[in-house]
């Protein structure tokens, strides 16, 4: 796994074995690296100063390739073919030729999205989270001369973007999603994007519906038939705020940092209704067949028998001795994002009995969220 750690620069891990995950190697980038791409042998870092070109081919032994400053502020990169596209903040996007990574150099760029936070590349698009300014498309068709080809306000800063098909989702800052019609790129148009109450902290998916994790808010169900957000069909308003959200089947359980583990039945999205909660601080919670795994900053890992969604039973604890703020399954290990400790593995083949498995400190501050994938 390779992790772009801010103050940490970038992080190998090796997850061949999850029972003792380790901390391979590091590569100390100039700057703050807040995102990376990985293309063949070579991993493609942003961080701040500008694009950080790593030779990866040995994992084990992180070795220099490249790199270009850039005149703002490197937040995201993207790549297609020979170039990175690089989310640069207040100087736009600048386009660098990666076709020899051992030497990156100018391609092009644009400095109309003068608040670049996010980048996806879609066709010969790319697509800009322009912080205040909305989102902004480019058309790249020529690399060395990206040009503007359309633009569309959000309700608040537009700190994100992912395409899907012919719409692009815009996380916005302090007002929940913006979806945005860019069947033509040159005239993209918000169609139903929700202003939701609360502040955004998640979203998960299921069939025809979003569920929205909305801090003081609650939870919200917006329907998005035909991929678009139409409207609020459901609330739930929670005394504490909700943080996270998980679904499985006819079910959302709500992490309440404060306030526990909240079971939500479902079955009727306009109506979703509170059957079962469990005490708790979870800042995040992991679903796995019979049981959810609740990862507290200051409880530890709580797993909770839900086969009775309507009559949870905590059936074991796990004191962690960090501050677990993010959590996944695989098999039968759980990976713990464990804040300023790093990662930490818990094996959980009997959920009844968990049992440490292994540890891997990261050198950056903080470690929030984890996703695992393969080894």
């Amino acid at each position: 796994a390779f992790v772009a750690d801010y103050d940490g620069g970038l992080v190998v891990i090796d997850i061949t074995n999850p029972a003792s995950p380790g901390l391979v190697t590091t590569y100390a980038t100039p700057g703050y690296a807040n995102d990376v791409t990985i293309s063949g042998d070579y991993a493609y870092v942003a961080d701040l100063n500008g694009l950080h070109v790593v030779d990866i081919s040995d994992p084990t032994y992180l070795g220099y390739a490249g790199n270009i400053n850039t005149p703002g502020a490197a937040r995201s990169v993207a790549i297609s073919g020979d170039y990175a596209y690089i989310a640069d903040y207040a100087s736009g996007l600048y386009v660098v030729n990666i076709s020899d990574p051992t030497n990156p150099t100018t391609a092009g760029y644009s400095s109309a999205p003068i608040e670049a936070s996010g980048i996806a590349l879609s066709g010969n698009y790319a697509y800009v989270a322009n912080m205040s300014y909305g989102l902004w498309v480019l058309d790249i068709t020529d690399p060395k001369n990206p040009v503007p080809a359309g633009s569309c306000p959000t309700p608040g800063y537009a700190r994100g973007v992912a395409i899907c098909g012919d719409y692009a989702y815009t996380a916005v800052w302090g007002d929940g999603i913006a979806v945005i019609d860019i069947s033509d790129p040159t005239a993209p148009a918000t169609i139903d994007g929700l202003v939701t109450a609360g502040v955004a902290y998640n979203v998960a998916i299921s069939g025809e519906y979003a569920y929205l994790a909305a801090s003081s808010s609650g939870l919200q169900v917006i329907e998005i038939a035909d991929a678009v957000p139409r409207t609020l069909i459901g609330d739930y308003n929670s005394a504490e705020w909700v943080v996270d959200i998980s679904i499985a089947g006819d079910y959302a359980f709500l992490s309440k940092a404060s306030g526990g583990l909240e079971i939500m039945d479902i079955n009727d999205p306009s109506n979703p209704l509170s059957v079962g909660t469990v005490a708790g601080d979870p800042w995040q919670t992991a679903v796995n067949g019979d049981y959810a795994y609740m990862a507290g900053q200051s409880s530890g890992i709580t797993i909770v028998d839900i086969s009775d969604p309507t009559d949870p039973d905590s059936v074991a604890n796990y004191p962690d001795p960090g501050k677990p703020l993010g959590i996944d399954i695989s098999g039968d290990y759980a990976y713990i994002a464990d804040r300023d400790s790093g990662l930490q593995v818990i094996d959980i083949s009997d959920p009844t009995s968990p049992a440490f498995a292994g540890r891997c400190y990261t050198p950056g501050n903080w470690t929030w969220k984890l996703a695992v994938s393969g080894d």
